[in-house]
Protein backbone atom coordinates (compact mmCIF):
# COMPACT_ATOMS: atom_id res chain seq x y z
CA UNK A 1 0.00 0.00 0.00
CA UNK A 2 1.18 3.47 -0.71
CA UNK A 3 2.11 5.73 2.16
CA UNK A 4 0.40 9.10 1.81
CA UNK A 5 2.36 12.32 1.96
CA UNK A 6 3.34 12.83 5.57
CA UNK A 7 4.02 16.17 7.20
CA UNK A 8 5.13 14.88 10.60
CA UNK A 9 6.54 18.04 12.09
CA UNK A 10 3.82 20.33 10.81
CA UNK A 11 1.38 17.77 12.28
CA UNK A 12 -0.58 17.43 9.04
CA UNK A 13 -1.26 14.63 6.59
CA UNK A 14 -1.95 14.93 2.87
CA UNK A 15 -3.26 11.91 0.93
CA UNK A 16 -1.56 10.90 -2.31
CA UNK A 17 -3.51 7.76 -3.27
CA UNK A 18 -6.35 5.78 -1.80
CA UNK A 19 -6.50 2.07 -2.61
CA UNK A 20 -9.41 -0.19 -1.68
CA UNK A 21 -8.41 -3.71 -0.70
CA UNK A 22 -11.94 -4.89 -1.51
CA UNK A 23 -11.22 -3.91 -5.11
CA UNK A 24 -7.82 -5.58 -5.09
CA UNK A 25 -5.00 -3.83 -6.89
CA UNK A 26 -6.24 -0.65 -8.55
CA UNK A 27 -4.87 0.68 -11.82
CA UNK A 28 -3.38 4.16 -11.73
CA UNK A 29 -4.91 7.09 -13.55
CA UNK A 30 -2.04 7.99 -15.81
CA UNK A 31 -1.03 8.60 -19.39
CA UNK A 32 -1.93 5.96 -22.01
CA UNK A 33 -0.13 2.65 -21.65
CA UNK A 34 2.24 1.39 -24.26
CA UNK A 35 3.34 -2.16 -24.81
CA UNK A 36 6.29 -3.55 -22.91
CA UNK A 37 9.23 -3.46 -25.33
CA UNK A 38 12.99 -3.37 -24.62
CA UNK A 39 13.19 0.25 -25.78
CA UNK A 40 10.12 1.23 -23.74
CA UNK A 41 11.50 -0.55 -20.69
CA UNK A 42 14.85 1.21 -21.05
CA UNK A 43 13.15 4.61 -21.38
CA UNK A 44 11.19 3.97 -18.17
CA UNK A 45 14.31 2.73 -16.36
CA UNK A 46 16.23 5.86 -17.34
CA UNK A 47 13.29 8.03 -16.28
CA UNK A 48 13.23 6.44 -12.81
CA UNK A 49 16.95 6.82 -12.20
CA UNK A 50 16.89 10.45 -13.32
CA UNK A 51 13.77 11.30 -11.30
CA UNK A 52 15.21 9.80 -8.11
CA UNK A 53 18.48 11.69 -8.53
CA UNK A 54 16.58 14.91 -9.20
CA UNK A 55 13.93 14.72 -6.48
CA UNK A 56 14.58 12.16 -3.75
CA UNK A 57 15.60 13.72 -0.43
CA UNK A 58 17.86 10.78 0.42
CA UNK A 59 19.96 11.00 -2.74
CA UNK A 60 22.71 13.39 -1.53
CA UNK A 61 23.29 11.49 1.72
CA UNK A 62 23.04 7.97 0.35
CA UNK A 63 25.36 8.56 -2.62
CA UNK A 64 28.22 10.20 -0.75
CA UNK A 65 31.79 9.12 -1.39
CA UNK A 66 32.40 5.61 -2.68
CA UNK A 67 28.69 4.83 -2.55
CA UNK A 68 28.15 6.84 -5.74
CA UNK A 69 30.58 4.65 -7.68
CA UNK A 70 28.83 1.56 -6.29
CA UNK A 71 25.45 2.86 -7.46
CA UNK A 72 26.82 3.86 -10.87
CA UNK A 73 28.12 0.31 -11.37
CA UNK A 74 24.79 -1.19 -10.37
CA UNK A 75 22.91 1.22 -12.65
CA UNK A 76 25.08 0.31 -15.63
CA UNK A 77 24.69 -3.41 -14.95
CA UNK A 78 20.92 -3.23 -14.61
CA UNK A 79 20.55 -0.92 -17.58
CA UNK A 80 22.29 -3.47 -19.79
CA UNK A 81 20.02 -6.18 -18.47
CA UNK A 82 16.89 -4.10 -19.12
CA UNK A 83 17.99 -3.26 -22.68
CA UNK A 84 17.96 -6.92 -23.69
CA UNK A 85 15.44 -8.41 -21.24
CA UNK A 86 11.69 -8.87 -21.12
CA UNK A 87 9.11 -7.13 -18.95
CA UNK A 88 9.77 -9.40 -15.97
CA UNK A 89 13.48 -8.57 -16.11
CA UNK A 90 12.60 -4.87 -16.32
CA UNK A 91 10.41 -4.98 -13.22
CA UNK A 92 12.94 -6.97 -11.23
CA UNK A 93 15.74 -4.62 -12.25
CA UNK A 94 13.77 -1.53 -11.23
CA UNK A 95 12.96 -3.02 -7.84
CA UNK A 96 16.60 -4.03 -7.33
CA UNK A 97 17.80 -0.53 -8.18
CA UNK A 98 15.37 1.10 -5.75
CA UNK A 99 16.19 -1.47 -3.05
CA UNK A 100 19.80 -0.26 -3.09
CA UNK A 101 18.63 2.88 -1.24
CA UNK A 102 17.06 0.76 1.53
CA UNK A 103 14.23 3.23 2.14
CA UNK A 104 10.57 2.30 2.56
CA UNK A 105 9.64 5.80 1.34
CA UNK A 106 11.07 5.17 -2.14
CA UNK A 107 8.96 2.77 -4.18
CA UNK A 108 6.75 2.01 -7.16
CA UNK A 109 3.02 1.48 -7.56
CA UNK A 110 2.27 -0.61 -10.61
CA UNK A 111 -0.75 -0.16 -12.83
CA UNK A 112 -2.33 -3.03 -14.69
CA UNK A 113 -0.32 -3.67 -17.83
CA UNK A 114 -2.23 -3.58 -21.15
CA UNK A 115 -1.19 -7.16 -21.84
CA UNK A 116 -1.77 -8.48 -18.31
CA UNK A 117 -3.03 -12.03 -18.23
CA UNK A 118 -6.75 -12.34 -17.49
CA UNK A 119 -7.61 -14.11 -14.24
CA UNK A 120 -8.73 -17.56 -15.24
CA UNK A 121 -9.15 -20.34 -12.75
CA UNK A 122 -11.83 -22.88 -12.04
CA UNK A 123 -14.51 -22.46 -9.42
CA UNK A 124 -14.65 -24.87 -6.50
CA UNK A 125 -17.96 -25.93 -5.00
CA UNK A 126 -16.96 -25.28 -1.43
CA UNK A 127 -18.68 -23.76 1.58
CA UNK A 128 -17.28 -23.32 5.07
CA UNK A 129 -18.74 -26.55 6.40
CA UNK A 130 -17.15 -28.55 3.58
CA UNK A 131 -13.85 -26.67 3.98
CA UNK A 132 -13.71 -27.44 7.69
CA UNK A 133 -14.44 -31.10 6.98
CA UNK A 134 -11.57 -31.23 4.47
CA UNK A 135 -9.21 -29.59 6.97
CA UNK A 136 -10.25 -31.95 9.76
CA UNK A 137 -9.64 -34.93 7.46
CA UNK A 138 -6.12 -33.69 6.73
CA UNK A 139 -5.31 -33.34 10.42
CA UNK A 140 -1.57 -33.26 11.07
CA UNK A 141 -0.87 -33.85 7.37
CA UNK A 142 -2.09 -30.37 6.43
CA UNK A 143 0.32 -27.82 5.01
CA UNK A 144 1.06 -24.81 7.26
CA UNK A 145 -0.84 -22.53 4.87
CA UNK A 146 -4.01 -24.63 4.75
CA UNK A 147 -6.88 -23.27 6.80
CA UNK A 148 -9.45 -20.48 6.93
CA UNK A 149 -8.20 -16.95 6.36
CA UNK A 150 -9.47 -13.36 6.49
CA UNK A 151 -8.32 -10.47 4.27
CA UNK A 152 -9.41 -7.40 6.23
CA UNK A 153 -13.20 -7.16 6.13
CA UNK A 154 -13.36 -8.09 2.46
CA UNK A 155 -12.78 -11.82 2.09
CA UNK A 156 -13.14 -15.01 4.08
CA UNK A 157 -11.12 -17.71 2.32
CA UNK A 158 -10.44 -21.41 2.59
CA UNK A 159 -6.93 -22.36 1.49
CA UNK A 160 -6.80 -26.03 0.50
CA UNK A 161 -4.46 -28.09 -1.60
CA UNK A 162 -5.44 -28.58 -5.21
CA UNK A 163 -6.52 -32.17 -5.80
CA UNK A 164 -3.64 -34.32 -4.54
CA UNK A 165 -0.93 -31.73 -4.96
CA UNK A 166 1.40 -31.20 -2.03
CA UNK A 167 2.66 -27.84 -3.30
CA UNK A 168 -0.30 -26.06 -4.98
CA UNK A 169 -3.20 -24.56 -3.01
CA UNK A 170 -6.38 -22.74 -3.98
CA UNK A 171 -7.68 -19.82 -1.90
CA UNK A 172 -11.43 -20.22 -2.35
CA UNK A 173 -13.80 -17.41 -1.43
CA UNK A 174 -16.30 -18.44 1.27
CA UNK A 175 -17.80 -14.97 1.65
CA UNK A 176 -16.92 -11.50 0.40
CA UNK A 177 -17.91 -7.85 0.64
CA UNK A 178 -16.54 -7.17 -2.85
CA UNK A 179 -19.29 -6.76 -5.43
CA UNK A 180 -17.26 -8.21 -8.30
CA UNK A 181 -16.35 -11.50 -6.58
CA UNK A 182 -18.60 -14.35 -5.45
CA UNK A 183 -18.30 -17.36 -3.12
CA UNK A 184 -16.79 -20.40 -4.78
CA UNK A 185 -14.36 -18.42 -6.93
CA UNK A 186 -10.65 -18.96 -6.47
CA UNK A 187 -9.12 -15.65 -5.38
CA UNK A 188 -5.51 -16.83 -5.41
CA UNK A 189 -3.37 -19.85 -6.23
CA UNK A 190 -0.43 -20.46 -3.89
CA UNK A 191 2.60 -22.60 -4.70
CA UNK A 192 4.92 -23.59 -1.88
CA UNK A 193 8.58 -22.87 -2.59
CA UNK A 194 11.63 -24.73 -1.32
CA UNK A 195 12.38 -22.03 1.27
CA UNK A 196 8.91 -22.35 2.83
CA UNK A 197 7.50 -19.18 1.29
CA UNK A 198 4.68 -19.14 -1.27
CA UNK A 199 4.42 -17.78 -4.79
CA UNK A 200 0.94 -16.36 -5.39
CA UNK A 201 -1.09 -15.80 -8.52
CA UNK A 202 -3.69 -13.32 -7.30
CA UNK A 203 -6.91 -12.20 -8.96
CA UNK A 204 -6.89 -8.39 -8.93
CA UNK A 205 -9.96 -6.16 -8.85
CA UNK A 206 -9.90 -5.73 -12.64
CA UNK A 207 -9.80 -9.52 -13.14
CA UNK A 208 -6.17 -9.61 -14.19
CA UNK A 209 -3.51 -11.85 -12.73
CA UNK A 210 -0.96 -10.35 -10.32
CA UNK A 211 2.19 -12.20 -9.19
CA UNK A 212 2.93 -11.85 -5.46
CA UNK A 213 4.99 -13.50 -2.74
CA UNK A 214 3.71 -14.69 0.64
CA UNK A 215 5.48 -15.60 3.87
CA UNK A 216 3.92 -17.16 6.96
CA UNK A 217 4.70 -15.32 10.18
CA UNK A 218 3.87 -15.50 13.88
CA UNK A 219 3.49 -19.27 14.20
CA UNK A 220 1.41 -19.28 11.02
CA UNK A 221 -1.12 -16.78 12.39
CA UNK A 222 -0.57 -14.42 9.46
CA UNK A 223 0.42 -14.64 5.81
CA UNK A 224 2.40 -11.58 4.80
CA UNK A 225 1.57 -10.82 1.14
CA UNK A 226 3.75 -7.75 0.66
CA UNK A 227 1.89 -4.85 -0.93
CA UNK A 228 -1.47 -6.48 -0.20
CA UNK A 229 -0.71 -6.62 3.51
CA UNK A 230 -1.66 -9.48 5.82
CA UNK A 231 -4.02 -12.40 5.65
CA UNK A 232 -5.07 -13.50 9.15
CA UNK A 233 -5.86 -17.08 10.06
CA UNK A 234 -9.33 -17.81 11.49
CA UNK A 235 -8.67 -19.27 14.94
CA UNK A 236 -10.73 -22.17 16.36
CA UNK A 237 -12.06 -20.28 19.41
CA UNK A 238 -11.94 -16.93 21.20
CA UNK A 239 -9.05 -17.95 23.45
CA UNK A 240 -6.93 -18.93 20.47
CA UNK A 241 -7.95 -15.72 18.70
CA UNK A 242 -6.86 -13.66 21.72
CA UNK A 243 -3.54 -15.51 21.91
CA UNK A 244 -2.93 -14.96 18.19
CA UNK A 245 -3.64 -11.25 18.48
CA UNK A 246 -1.20 -10.99 21.38
CA UNK A 247 1.49 -12.58 19.20
CA UNK A 248 0.74 -10.47 16.11
CA UNK A 249 -1.85 -7.80 16.93
CA UNK A 250 -4.79 -7.07 14.68
CA UNK A 251 -6.38 -3.93 13.29
CA UNK A 252 -8.87 -3.21 16.07
CA UNK A 253 -8.54 -0.13 18.27
CA UNK A 254 -9.14 -1.19 21.85
CA UNK A 255 -8.43 -0.36 25.48
CA UNK A 256 -8.95 -3.24 27.89
CA UNK A 257 -7.86 -4.30 31.33
CA UNK A 258 -5.10 -6.90 31.68
CA UNK A 259 -5.16 -7.00 35.47
CA UNK A 260 -6.04 -4.66 38.31
CA UNK A 261 -2.82 -2.71 37.82
CA UNK A 262 -2.58 -2.69 34.01
CA UNK A 263 -4.50 -1.39 31.00
CA UNK A 264 -3.77 -2.39 27.41
CA UNK A 265 -4.17 0.17 24.60
CA UNK A 266 -3.93 -1.10 21.02
CA UNK A 267 -3.29 1.55 18.34
CA UNK A 268 -2.86 -0.20 14.95
CA UNK A 269 -2.72 2.98 12.83
CA UNK A 270 -2.27 6.73 13.06
CA UNK A 271 -4.16 7.43 9.85
CA UNK A 272 -5.92 10.79 10.21
CA UNK A 273 -9.31 9.10 9.76
CA UNK A 274 -8.81 7.35 13.11
CA UNK A 275 -8.41 10.53 15.18
CA UNK A 276 -12.03 10.55 16.39
CA UNK A 277 -11.88 6.85 17.29
CA UNK A 278 -8.74 7.39 19.39
CA UNK A 279 -10.24 10.44 21.07
CA UNK A 280 -13.37 8.48 21.98
CA UNK A 281 -11.36 5.49 23.20
CA UNK A 282 -9.35 7.71 25.54
CA UNK A 283 -12.35 9.78 26.65
CA UNK A 284 -14.56 6.76 27.36
CA UNK A 285 -11.83 5.21 29.50
CA UNK A 286 -10.57 8.36 31.25
CA UNK A 287 -11.72 7.13 34.67
CA UNK A 288 -9.96 3.79 34.24
CA UNK A 289 -6.78 5.48 33.04
CA UNK A 290 -6.84 7.85 35.99
CA UNK A 291 -6.96 5.00 38.53
CA UNK A 292 -4.56 2.54 36.88
CA UNK A 293 -0.79 2.72 37.51
CA UNK A 294 0.35 0.74 34.44
CA UNK A 295 -0.38 1.18 30.75
CA UNK A 296 0.81 -0.88 27.78
CA UNK A 297 0.57 0.95 24.44
CA UNK A 298 0.81 -1.50 21.57
CA UNK A 299 1.82 0.09 18.24
CA UNK A 300 3.37 -3.04 16.75
CA UNK A 301 3.00 -2.96 12.97
CA UNK A 302 1.51 0.56 13.02
CA UNK A 303 2.45 1.99 9.61
CA UNK A 304 2.03 5.61 10.67
CA UNK A 305 -0.16 8.35 9.27
CA UNK A 306 -0.37 11.73 11.01
CA UNK A 307 1.32 12.87 14.16
CA UNK A 308 -1.75 14.76 15.33
CA UNK A 309 -3.69 11.49 15.42
CA UNK A 310 -1.87 10.41 18.57
CA UNK A 311 -2.35 13.77 20.34
CA UNK A 312 -5.07 12.37 22.67
CA UNK A 313 -2.52 9.91 24.12
CA UNK A 314 0.36 12.33 24.75
CA UNK A 315 -0.96 13.87 28.01
CA UNK A 316 -0.79 10.44 29.67
CA UNK A 317 2.88 10.05 28.70
CA UNK A 318 4.06 13.55 29.43
CA UNK A 319 6.60 14.25 32.20
CA UNK A 320 8.76 17.00 30.66
CA UNK A 321 8.93 19.11 27.48
CA UNK A 322 9.02 17.03 24.28
CA UNK A 323 11.63 18.10 21.75
CA UNK A 324 10.98 17.45 18.06
CA UNK A 325 13.70 17.93 15.48
CA UNK A 326 12.47 19.38 12.20
CA UNK A 327 13.09 18.60 8.54
CA UNK A 328 14.46 20.22 5.41
CA UNK A 329 12.94 19.97 1.94
CA UNK A 330 14.68 18.68 -1.18
CA UNK A 331 14.47 21.49 -3.73
CA UNK A 332 13.54 20.54 -7.29
CA UNK A 333 11.17 21.69 -10.00
CA UNK A 334 9.11 18.50 -9.62
CA UNK A 335 8.85 18.83 -5.83
CA UNK A 336 7.81 22.48 -6.15
CA UNK A 337 5.19 21.68 -8.79
CA UNK A 338 3.75 18.71 -6.90
CA UNK A 339 3.52 20.71 -3.68
CA UNK A 340 1.65 23.42 -5.52
CA UNK A 341 -0.75 20.93 -7.13
CA UNK A 342 -1.43 19.23 -3.80
CA UNK A 343 -2.02 22.60 -2.14
CA UNK A 344 -4.74 23.41 -4.66
CA UNK A 345 -6.39 20.03 -4.09
CA UNK A 346 -6.48 20.60 -0.33
CA UNK A 347 -7.72 24.18 -0.19
CA UNK A 348 -11.15 23.21 1.13
CA UNK A 349 -10.32 19.97 2.96
CA UNK A 350 -7.28 21.24 4.89
CA UNK A 351 -6.59 24.98 4.51
CA UNK A 352 -3.65 24.87 6.92
CA UNK A 353 -1.90 22.14 4.94
CA UNK A 354 -2.69 23.92 1.68
CA UNK A 355 -1.13 27.16 2.91
CA UNK A 356 2.02 25.39 4.06
CA UNK A 357 2.48 23.50 0.79
CA UNK A 358 1.75 26.53 -1.35
CA UNK A 359 4.29 28.57 0.61
CA UNK A 360 6.93 25.86 0.28
CA UNK A 361 6.24 25.53 -3.44
CA UNK A 362 6.80 29.24 -3.94
CA UNK A 363 9.93 29.29 -1.79
CA UNK A 364 11.42 26.37 -3.74
CA UNK A 365 11.01 28.26 -7.00
CA UNK A 366 13.09 31.17 -5.75
CA UNK A 367 16.10 29.41 -4.21
CA UNK A 368 19.12 27.67 -5.69
CA UNK A 369 20.31 25.48 -2.80
CA UNK A 370 19.64 21.73 -2.67
CA UNK A 371 17.64 21.84 0.58
CA UNK A 372 15.26 24.34 2.11
CA UNK A 373 14.79 24.32 5.93
CA UNK A 374 11.25 24.19 7.25
CA UNK A 375 10.54 26.47 10.16
CA UNK A 376 10.84 25.91 13.04
CA UNK A 377 13.94 23.73 13.09
CA UNK A 378 13.03 22.55 16.59
CA UNK A 379 9.53 22.30 18.08
CA UNK A 380 9.03 22.01 21.86
CA UNK A 381 5.72 20.58 23.11
CA UNK A 382 4.63 21.44 26.65
CA UNK A 383 1.61 20.47 28.75
CA UNK A 384 0.42 22.27 31.87
CA UNK A 385 0.72 19.30 34.21
CA UNK A 386 1.84 15.69 34.64
CA UNK A 387 -0.93 13.14 35.15
CA UNK A 388 -0.45 11.04 38.32
CA UNK A 389 -1.55 7.86 36.50
CA UNK A 390 -0.41 5.88 34.71
CA UNK A 391 2.94 5.84 36.51
CA UNK A 392 4.64 3.22 34.33
CA UNK A 393 4.11 2.85 30.58
CA UNK A 394 5.43 0.25 28.15
CA UNK A 395 5.34 1.01 24.42
CA UNK A 396 5.56 -2.10 22.21
CA UNK A 397 7.45 -0.92 19.13
CA UNK A 398 7.95 -3.90 16.80
CA UNK A 399 7.83 -2.88 13.09
CA UNK A 400 6.14 0.47 13.86
CA UNK A 401 6.99 2.96 11.12
CA UNK A 402 6.78 6.53 9.89
CA UNK A 403 4.52 8.62 12.17
CA UNK A 404 4.44 5.71 14.62
CA UNK A 405 8.19 6.20 14.95
CA UNK A 406 7.56 9.88 15.61
CA UNK A 407 5.31 8.72 18.45
CA UNK A 408 8.16 6.56 19.75
CA UNK A 409 10.53 9.54 19.56
CA UNK A 410 8.04 11.60 21.60
CA UNK A 411 7.25 8.83 24.07
CA UNK A 412 10.82 7.87 24.90
CA UNK A 413 11.47 11.36 26.28
CA UNK A 414 9.03 10.63 29.12
CA UNK A 415 10.32 9.41 32.48
CA UNK A 416 7.27 7.12 32.63
CA UNK A 417 8.01 5.25 29.41
CA UNK A 418 10.08 2.20 28.58
CA UNK A 419 10.21 0.87 25.01
CA UNK A 420 9.73 -2.89 24.71
CA UNK A 421 9.60 -5.31 21.81
CA UNK A 422 10.86 -8.42 20.10
CA UNK A 423 12.03 -6.35 17.12
CA UNK A 424 13.11 -2.80 16.33
CA UNK A 425 10.76 -0.28 14.79
CA UNK A 426 10.55 -0.22 10.98
CA UNK A 427 13.22 2.41 10.33
CA UNK A 428 11.37 4.64 7.83
CA UNK A 429 11.50 8.06 9.44
CA UNK A 430 14.66 9.87 8.30
CA UNK A 431 13.27 10.65 4.86
CA UNK A 432 9.56 11.36 4.52
CA UNK A 433 6.66 13.29 3.01
CA UNK A 434 6.20 11.19 -0.09
CA UNK A 435 5.14 12.61 -3.42
CA UNK A 436 4.99 10.94 -6.79
CA UNK A 437 4.11 11.00 -10.44
CA UNK A 438 3.45 8.50 -13.24
CA UNK A 439 6.18 7.23 -15.54
CA UNK A 440 5.94 8.41 -19.17
CA UNK A 441 4.52 5.00 -20.14
CA UNK A 442 1.84 5.15 -17.45
CA UNK A 443 2.69 1.62 -16.32
CA UNK A 444 3.55 2.69 -12.79
CA UNK A 445 3.97 5.64 -10.46
CA UNK A 446 7.24 6.44 -8.72
CA UNK A 447 6.92 7.76 -5.17
CA UNK A 448 9.79 9.30 -3.24
CA UNK A 449 10.51 11.09 0.03
CA UNK A 450 10.86 14.87 -0.27
CA UNK A 451 12.13 15.76 3.23
CA UNK A 452 15.21 14.90 5.27
CA UNK A 453 15.37 14.97 9.07
CA UNK A 454 17.65 17.53 10.65
CA UNK A 455 18.79 14.75 13.01
CA UNK A 456 20.99 13.53 10.16
CA UNK A 457 23.74 12.58 9.86
CA UNK A 458 24.45 12.31 13.57
CA UNK A 459 21.33 10.48 14.80
CA UNK A 460 19.89 8.23 12.06
CA UNK A 461 16.94 5.87 12.53
CA UNK A 462 16.77 4.34 9.03
CA UNK A 463 17.07 1.57 8.06
CA UNK A 464 17.53 -0.32 11.32
CA UNK A 465 14.83 1.41 13.34
CA UNK A 466 14.59 2.30 17.01
CA UNK A 467 15.67 -0.49 19.35
CA UNK A 468 13.54 -1.34 22.39
CA UNK A 469 14.95 -0.55 25.82
CA UNK A 470 13.80 -4.01 26.91
CA UNK A 471 14.18 -6.75 24.30
CA UNK A 472 11.43 -9.32 24.77
CA UNK A 473 12.80 -12.82 23.99
CA UNK A 474 11.74 -14.17 20.59
CA UNK A 475 10.17 -17.28 22.12
CA UNK A 476 7.77 -15.32 24.34
CA UNK A 477 4.23 -16.18 23.17
CA UNK A 478 2.48 -13.26 24.88
CA UNK A 479 4.51 -10.02 24.73
CA UNK A 480 1.65 -8.10 26.36
CA UNK A 481 1.68 -10.25 29.50
CA UNK A 482 5.47 -10.09 29.50
CA UNK A 483 5.35 -6.27 29.38
CA UNK A 484 2.83 -6.14 32.24
CA UNK A 485 5.09 -8.24 34.47
CA UNK A 486 8.16 -6.20 33.47
CA UNK A 487 6.39 -2.97 34.45
CA UNK A 488 5.33 -4.46 37.78
CA UNK A 489 8.94 -5.35 38.57
CA UNK A 490 9.88 -1.70 38.04
CA UNK A 491 7.52 -0.73 40.84
CA UNK A 492 9.41 -2.87 43.35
Amino acid sequence: MLTPLLLPHSRLRLPVLLISLCLGLVALAASPLRGATPSGNLADFDWVTAAVERNYSGWPSKTEGARKAELDALTAQLRTRVASGDDAVFRQSLEQWLAWFDDGHLRLQWASAPDALPWRTRRRALDEQAARARLNALGGASDPVEGLWLIDDCYRLAVLRRDRSAQVFDAVILSTAAENWTPGEVKAVLTRKADGSYALRYGAGDRTEVPLQGQLRSNGDVLDVGELGLWRRVQPDSAAQKAAERRWPGDAFLLERIDEATLYLRLPSFHASHLDAIRKLISDNATELARTPQLIIDIRGNGGGSDFTYDPVLPYLYTRPIWRIGVELRVSADNARLRGETARQLESASPEAARLLASESQRMQSVSQAFLPREPAVEIVRFDSVMPNPVRIAVLVDRAGSSAENFIMDARQSRKVVLMGQENSAGVIDYGEMMGMPAPSGRFELHWATTRSLRLPGDPVDPHGIAPDVLIPADVEDPVAYAAKALARRAD
